[in-house]
């Protein structure tokens, strides 16, 4: 299976376009072909460079000229009408090709027999340092709707190309993004976990302007996202979800409004300070409850309700009087003696109404208003098994946004503690995104999917039925979505000790043995900080480790403050 590479070229700076050119002149050999379309280039040095391209004379290199400037897509679609090969794989004419990368992509691609494949990328700026190591994760359906995570290096088949129609005119500069969202609606792609392409991050360029998306791009993007939505049948509208970056933010309009049942467990008379003041947990979740769903009850008052599951030993009369002292509609019910988390959910969800189930602990305070109208616009989808959202600690620092599930451990996924920001490369703490696991504090799900799912499992009573829900609903194909605008407080554990014991951790770990062995599908471990005592064995080894990395981003630091040009990773083909 042999590649096309295709090279759209437009006044590129002489320097950059001859390390791109050789990147991918290292990779050629007899078998792969490189098609590069010159958009009626105007600078005598790039120019110059497709010359000497020209001059070597290979059957494999091809290299033509637009009458006039048609744009990237018009180029790539030319590029692709040259090819002669059965896989395409489109450059930027300032990026670099990993060879050795490169390579074993295609070893994925031929093991799985896949017609679509994207890899990992390295993140450069103008000089060729480092950035960022861009890792990841598997296909991500949501995730490629919020953002152009894909980006590069893709390869795909020319069948799939041609199916899909190619680029489309009038897309420029959010042409990916376009072709991706149409590809997937016949065919999805697959992740091969290995480095093999070099994006280099320039200020202005086709799509951006100072680092900031155009408004074109934008609109083009936007444009693109609803129609592919309009494609599946599902009404929505898009917009920006942070105004420095092209990610998204989707909102699916349902259908009918659903009757939604929020189910909280609780020990009553539970007290914790927050913010200086002594607070009955309970209470002042529901005061915050009654705050952020005023909107949806003022409109659908028949269609909410809430169900709190006290303790057997609990006073049923006193919780009564907290439900209506808060004008919640909704009903008490009566846990059996002795402890289990799961069968009070469980019990909750049984004595509920709603289309849609809402489990919430009581040691939670909302910080989002409307929030339950993101839920559910999440859960319009069918095969969408659970919405959760951004918990922080009291201090306002995140606490989880989703769990990472692999390398035989479930921990909550937190790459900054600093809310207001993008998160991770992949905008986490901005976009909605698949995830592994909802963190049951706050753990959304439509009845039927519930049911569908026998509910939580009640030998799990103190932790991981959470985990344990999520899992098995994944293994039916279905998808855990994570929405960052919902923003609450979880002040962890404040009605039980957060203790996990080991004969609880090792069913878990057997039961779900083939997951949480496995690395992790969305490369969260790839984000998530490491945190060690340095003064302790561990610490060392660790930093011992650590150190090399250290020095070389020192030196790279270092020689990009004096503005040296960073050594040229590749000999020139063609000087």
């Amino acid at each position: 299976m042999n590649v096309s590479f295709l090279l759209p070229v437009y006044n590129t700076d002489k320097i950059l376009l001859r390390i791109c050119i050789n990147s991918i002149l290292h990779t050629l050999e007899d078998k792969h072909e490189l098609i590069v379309v010159n958009d009626a280039s105007e600078k005598e040095e790039t120019l110059d460079q497709l010359e000497k391209l020209r001059q070597l004379t290979k059957p494999n290199i091809v290299v033509v000229d637009n009458a006039s400037n048609s744009g990237v897509s018009y180029s790539l679609n030319r590029a692709a009408g040259i090819s002669s090969r059965p896989l395409l794989a489109p450059i930027d004419h300032d990026d670099l090709l990993m060879p050795g990368g490169f390579q074993d992509a295609m070893r994925y691609l031929k093991y799985y027999r896949s017609e679509w494949i994207y890899t990992d990328e390295i993140q450069i700026d103008h000089q060729g340092f480092l950035i960022n190591n861009f890792f990841k994760p598997a296909y991500s359906k949501h995730l490629l709707r919020s953002l152009m995570y894909l980006n590069h290096l893709q390869i795909f088949s020319r069948d799939l190309f041609s199916r899909t129609g190619g680029y489309r005119i009038g897309f420029e500069g959010s042409q990916d993004h376009d072709l991706a969202l149409r590809m997937s609606e016949i065919a999805t792609p697959r992740h091969a976990p290995v480095l093999a392409y070099q994006w280099r991050i320039q200020t202005n360029t086709l799509s951006r302007v100072n680092s900031v998306p155009s408004p074109k791009v934008i609109e083009r993007s936007s444009i693109a996202i609803r129609e592919h939505l309009t494609r599946l049948g599902l009404d929505s509208t898009v917009t920006l979800a942070i105004s420095t970056g092209s990610a998204y933010k989707i909102r699916l309009k349902a259908e009918t409004t659903p009757k939604v049942s929020v189910i909280i467990p609780c020990k009553l008379g539970t007290q914790r300070e927050i913010n200086g003041v002594n607070h009955v947990l309970l209470e002042h979740c529901l005061q915050y409850l009654e705050r952020t769903t005023s909107d949806f009850r003022s409109n659908y008052s028949d269609n909410f309700e809430v169900v709190i599951v006290i303790n057997a030993e609990d006073d049923k009369s006193a919780a009564n009087g907290l439900l209506e002292h808060s004008s919640l509609a909704g009903k008490v019910v009566s846990d059996e003696p002795g402890f289990n988390f799961s069968r009070k959910c469980n019990l909750g969800a049984t004595h509920s109404n709603g289309n849609i189930l809402v489990f919430l602990n009581d040691d939670t305070q909302f910080l989002t208003n409307n929030w339950l109208d993101t839920v559910i616009s999440m859960l319009v989808e069918d095969d969408v098994a659970c919405v959760g959202g951004l918990l922080l600690n009291a201090d306002g620092s995140v606490q989880s946004c989703g769990d990472i599930v692999g390398h035989n451990a479930a921990n909550h996924y937190c790459p900054r503690k600093i809310p207001d920001t993008v998160g991770d490369p992949m905008h986490r703490y901005v976009v909605d995104h698949e995830t592994t696991s909802i963190t049951g504090a706050f753990l959304c799900c439509r009845s039927n999917t519930f049911e569908t799912l026998d509910g939580f499992n009640e030998e799990l009573p103190n932790s991981f039925q959470d985990v344990d829900f999520c899992l098995r609903s994944r293994r039916q194909g279905l998808r855990c979505i994570l929405s960052p605008e919902i923003k609450l407080f979880h002040f962890e554990s404040s009605s039980r000790e957060p203790t996990v014991d080991m004969e609880t951790l090792s069913f878990f770990r057997h039961i779900h043995s083939d997951t949480i062995a496995s690395p992790d599908l969305f490369q969260l471990w790839k984000y998530q900080p490491v945190h060690v005592k340095w003064f302790s064995l561990q610490g060392l080894i660790y930093a011992r480790r650590r150190f090399p990395f250290i020095l070389r981003n020192v030196a790279r630091e270092i020689l990009r403050r004096i503005g040296k040009k960073p050594r040229a990773r590749y000999k020139y083909l063609i000087d």
